[in-house]
């Protein structure tokens, strides 16, 4: 019996042994399984964000940039499809879709053009960060993530994509989100100025302009109440002027020019100061601000006579562009900023009757539109470009005694436009004020 005894206690004691064992190995595994995740992901991050960043810095990098993002999302995408990934994670990988979406195609910003890429690259940005926010209601963090990326893509709906109905639906849904409780920091801060922006410029394609300025001032009353801290921030200082701006044009179109003179002279000078800093904060994008600022302005000027004011503007927005062109030649923000600046030009040029100057000018912009609408793909959004363009150009053409250029041109726009009226698709904006002048202007043809 004591023979068994000791048997059996041996047995007992060689089986823990042996799961003391097993257990270790299978701690060590998951160890080194949850040290090659972690390696993983941090290797992941370093190219989504800390490289993607610095990239920003360098000429010629748009492209780069968009290979790093795709390479870096391949490796987050496995890492949230593991079992039990942490909410971080998929953060991680919405954000890197929103980025590869930007930099393939988004309206704000440094990209390659290629609209309709950014758009599927957009939405699976959403389907993950909308996810998210439905597992965990009251996550602020999921939260700000979903209405920050909503924000930047209902300008891209309404930018690059021509699509109004969209841009408003998701403008709405990122206001509604990032107003639940104040911004915790200059991120938030940032997307919630941002958001009132998109929403603004979504009611202004759908002819609301009084709306559009109410929304346009709570985004300014929103900055001017926060902490100094956040208020202050190179990320709410960037988001800010759009907003002056964009005021400044509900203010031009209901009537009050000295108002909008006053607002768009400020948006040019907040926009200068970010750009005349040491290191300015997100480079392309307050470069770009300060064009459009100064386009805008300068655009103002023409409406009032103001030749040589809205000359020196224009000029100075052009030069800027050809600079960044030059630096980046596979941004395609800055060709957009090319064919802008050379519109506002083709108008002051003409009205203060240097015509062949103003044909240049006319040319450049339409070029540079044929060339965005062969990039993305002749999308709507690139259509409505190149309409808009022969429409604001054709009377610099008329000027110089070009009139079947003029004609041709006002005909193609014309044609793209009542195109997409027949199927639906025309913004009630763009059917006011594009489509129907141009149809009056094709009479004196």
């Amino acid at each position: 019996a004591v023979t068994a005894t000791v048997a059996v206690f041996a047995m007992l004691v060689a089986a823990l042994a042996w799961a003391a064992v097993s257990q270790s190995r299978a701690e060590r595994a998951q160890a080194e399984a949850e040290q090659r995740f972690a390696d993983v992901r941090a290797l992941s991050n370093t190219m989504m964000f800390e490289v993607y960043d610095a990239l920003a810095e360098v000429p010629g990098s748009t492209r780069a940039r968009a290979l790093l993002a795709r390479s870096s999302i391949t490796y987050l995408e496995r890492l949230a499809s593991s079992p039990g990934a942490p909410r971080d994670v998929r953060l991680e990988v919405g954000e890197g879709w929103l980025r590869l979406s930007q930099v393939t195609g988004g309206s704000s910003g440094e990209s390659l053009g290629l609209a309709e890429d950014a758009s599927g690259f957009a939405g699976r940005a959403l389907k993950v960060l909308e996810a998210l926010h439905r597992e965990q209601p009251d996550d602020d963090v999921a939260r700000v993530a979903l209405g920050r990326a909503l924000a930047i893509l209902a300008l891209d709906s309404l930018y690059s994509q021509g699509d109004s109905d969209t841009g408003f639906a998701r403008a709405t849904r990122a206001v509604a989100l990032l107003e639940q409780a104040p911004p915790a920091d200059a991120r938030g801060a940032a997307a919630l100025a941002n958001a009132y922006r998109a929403l603004g410029d979504a009611h202004g394609w759908r002819n609301e302009l009084k709306q559009a300025g109410e929304v346009y001032a709570r985004g300014l009353q929103a900055i001017s109440t926060m902490p100094a801290a956040l208020r202050e921030s190179s990320e709410v200082r960037t988001a800010q002027p759009p907003l002056v701006r964009q005021l400044g044009d509900v203010y031009r179109f209901t009537g009050q020019p000295e108002r909008a003179l006053e607002r768009m002279q400020e948006a040019v000078a907040l926009n200068e100061a970010l750009a005349n800093e040491a290191a300015p904060p997100d480079r392309s994008r307050t470069h770009r601000n300060l064009v459009i600022a100064l386009w805008n302005l300068a655009d103002m000027n023409r409406s009032l006579g103001r030749w040589k004011d809205g000359l020196d503007q224009a000029e100075r927005g052009l030069a800027i562009s050809r600079q960044e062109a030059d630096r980046n030649p596979d941004d395609s923000g800055w060709t957009e900023m090319i064919s802008l600046t050379q519109r506002a030009l083709a108008g002051l040029y003409s009205g203060s009757g240097a015509h062949a100057s103003a044909v240049r000018s006319a040319d450049e912009v339409i070029s540079a539109l044929r060339r965005l609408r062969r990039i993305s793909g002749a999308n709507m959004g690139a259509d409505l470009a190149l309409a808009v363009g022969w429409k604001e150009v054709a009377d610099a053409y008329q000027a110089a005694d070009q009139s079947s250029t003029a004609c041709s041109g006002l005909a193609e726009a014309h044609a793209l436009l009542a195109g997409y009226e027949a199927s639906g698709k025309l913004s009630e904006y763009d059917r006011a004020n594009n489509l129907v002048p141009l149809a009056k202007m094709l009479k004196s043809c």
